[in-house]
């Protein structure tokens, strides 16, 4: 459980080898250190395999329901598992991952890959196969790792799970997009825009928390996912209101000069952006309260014990 009382993504789960690197570490030692990041990798890698195979299972059993034959079932896990991966590695040659961290970025890009199929399997089927999610993940991962996180996660598991949360973030506020543009007419630029604008506000806040609870760099990449993922709902809410009163005063209130201003320029987005801000504000105001909530509760159960020895 994590210090937000959230259940926190360990990538490294306890052994017995990093149980007496933690107990007896020595800095400088080249061994242990060389033997920790091969076992993190290792665990990562495993985790990102069972993750890929959790929504390829979600897809095969809704088609299953649909009667779909054992044998086609099978098929079609195969397909897309090797779209999975050959998609993933597009994507790992796009950014350019250096050589020792391109196995475990296949493996996580794999995963949010096949996540973004199972998404939008029930209602596309077979054509959410034709997508070239590479692309999108690129689009969002490439400006991410280049700038906006901090500099020792640069081309490690942190930055790279971080890369794909995002992705899957904003892929719900460009549902949104696509329903009704505003009038912003260049996808490119509105998913940089708003992705730049995600991963900022939500580092921000993750260095606001830490002023009052330090955290190791798990634990902020583990906070920064959170504020990411509901931060990605905060945008398709607040777009998807935005577009609803847009359409009210395009239709009801506009002249026509006002309307060809919209049509040419998009309706303005500065209030959207303000508004998604100050919710996020609240959102890292939150984390610090439930944390200060569960180092209460700490605290009281360590008095407890106390007094009962």
């Amino acid at each position: 459980m994590s210090q937000t009382g959230q259940e926190e993504r360990h990538l490294t789960p306890h052994s017995s080898l990093l149980s007496s690197i933690s107990s007896g570490f020595v800095e400088g030692d080249q061994i242990d250190e060389m033997a920790l990041a091969q076992e993190r990798k290792q665990n990562f890698q495993s985790a990102c395999t069972l993750k890929a195979l959790s929504p390829v299972l979600e897809v095969v059993a809704h088609e299953k329901l649909n009667g779909m034959p054992d044998g086609e079932a099978a098929d079609l896990a195969r397909e897309i598992v090797l779209i999975c991966r050959r998609q993933s590695s597009e994507v790992c040659v796009a950014l350019e991952l250096a050589e020792e961290s391109v196995a475990w970025g296949r493996s996580y890009f794999a995963g949010a890959i096949a996540e973004q199929i199972a998404k939008i399997w029930p209602q596309a089927r077979k054509k959410a196969l034709t997508i070239n999610w590479s692309k999108g993940l690129c689009e969002v991962a490439k400006p991410l790792l280049m700038k906006g996180i901090p500099p020792s996660w640069k081309n490690t598991d942190l930055s790279v799970s971080l890369s794909a949360t995002t992705m899957t973030a904003m892929q719900s506020l460009m549902q949104q997009y696509d329903i009704f543009t505003m009038f912003h007419r260049n996808r490119e630029d509105v998913q940089e825009r708003f992705s730049s604008l995600l991963i900022s506000e939500s580092m921000r806040q993750v260095d606001f928390v830490t002023e009052t609870f330090p955290l190791s760099d798990d634990s902020k990449c583990s906070l920064a996912q959170s504020l990411i993922k509901n931060g990605g709902g905060i945008l398709s809410s607040l777009w998807e209101a935005r577009a609803r009163m847009a359409v009210t005063a395009y239709q009801n209130r506009a002249n026509d000069a006002e309307k060809k201003q919209y049509r040419s320029n998009g309706f303005p987005l500065e209030d959207l952006e303000a508004s998604f801000i100050d919710q996020m504000e609240v959102l890292g105001r939150l984390s610090v309260k439930s944390m200060n909530i569960a180092r209460g509760a700490e605290q009281q159960e360590h008095s407890t014990s106390a007094g009962m020895t």
